[in-house]
Order: structure tokens, then sequence, then C-alpha cells
């Protein structure tokens, strides 16, 4: 009886080894997308503030044409500025989402990074080793044009079968997101 214990006692190890490494690396995934959200929201913060800031200085320069009182066209300037500072369905082609969609397109493709990840010590790399380029950079931050491709484009990532720190554009284009080694501000 005591020689059948001992050969079930590997087995039962084993199995709590690999529950305990599952446990670990479901953390550190946690960890993961936990920084990345981070570095999201102090992105997204960032453009909204400059957006904002930006959009205060266009309304005060531009007072008065809004009012009527120095554009020939007076009556379509409100609607056509009405059009273009819109909600569309789903942030889609509206101004802000474009800005959000440059600047990380623009960040990712010439640095590697945005302040975002810079500030929560996070990298795009390729997996090839290469360094980013302007057409990876595109194809990765496409979604991020609308919150809801961008939800879509995390969610298929996380449920297909693949590294679970990538987004399926992550993995269609071959790129990832990783820890850096060496802390410095973007130039």
């Amino acid at each position: 009886m005591g020689a059948s214990f001992e050969k079930t006692q590997p087995s039962v190890r084993s199995v709590a080894l690999l529950f305990g490494a599952l446990w670990a690396s479901s953390l550190q995934q946690d960890y993961h997308w936990a920084r990345r959200l981070i570095a999201y929201i102090i992105d997204v913060a960032l453009v909204a503030l400059v957006t904002v800031v930006l959009t205060i200085i266009a309304v005060a320069v531009s007072i008065r044409f809004l009012i009527g009182i120095g554009f020939p066209t007076v009556g379509t300037f409100p609607a056509v500025w009405a059009a273009l500072w819109g909600l569309s369905f789903a942030g889609l082609a509206s101004p802000i989402s474009l800005v959000v969609f440059l600047y990380f397109f623009l960040a990712e493709g010439l640095y590697g990074r945005t302040l975002g990840k810079e500030i929560m010590g996070l990298q795009v790399q390729r997996v090839d080793g290469k360094p980013m380029d302007m057409r990876n950079s595109l194809i990765r931050n496409i979604s991020k044009i609308s919150w809801v491709l961008l939800v879509i484009d995390v969610a298929v990532g996380l449920g297909t079968h693949g590294e679970m720190s990538q987004k399926w554009s992550d993995r269609y284009v071959g790129t990832k997101v990783e820890e850096k080694t060496r802390m410095t501000i973007i130039p």
C-alpha cells in the first residue's frame, strides 16, 4: 500500500506544479494587460487634452465666423463645424479618433513606443528582431481608429491560439509589446 501511494505522489506534485505555473502565468498576463491599459489611458488622456486645448484655441480664433460677422457663407459654417467635430458611429472617422490613431501610428512607427508606454516601461517590438517601421505601426494601430474595433482586436487576440500578450493585429503583423530594459524619454 505504501508503494502505490508513492507512485501517485509525483503525479499529485506535478499537478500542483502545473497549477502553480498556470496561476503565475495568469497573474503575469494580467499584470501585462493592466500595464498596457494604463499606458493606453495615459495616451488617450494626453491626446484628448491636447485636442481640447487646440479646439478651444480654434473656437476662440474663429468666434467671429461662428457668430456671423466675418465669413461670407456664415449659414453653412456652423453645420460644417458640427459635422466635423460631432460624433459618428462608434467614433469612427471623427477627428478626435483620427488624432488618437495618428498619435499611436507615428509614435510607435518612429520610436517604438508612446508616452504612456514609456511611462509604464513598455515598448513595441517586431518578433523577428527588426526595428519597428511605419507599415507595421499602421497595421497594428488601425484598430485604434474606433474603440469598438480596438475591443474586437483585443478580444480576438485573447480568444485565439497564440501568445496571450498580443492583440490579433499584433499577431497578424508580427509585433509584440514587451517590458523595456532601460527607461528613456521620447526624444
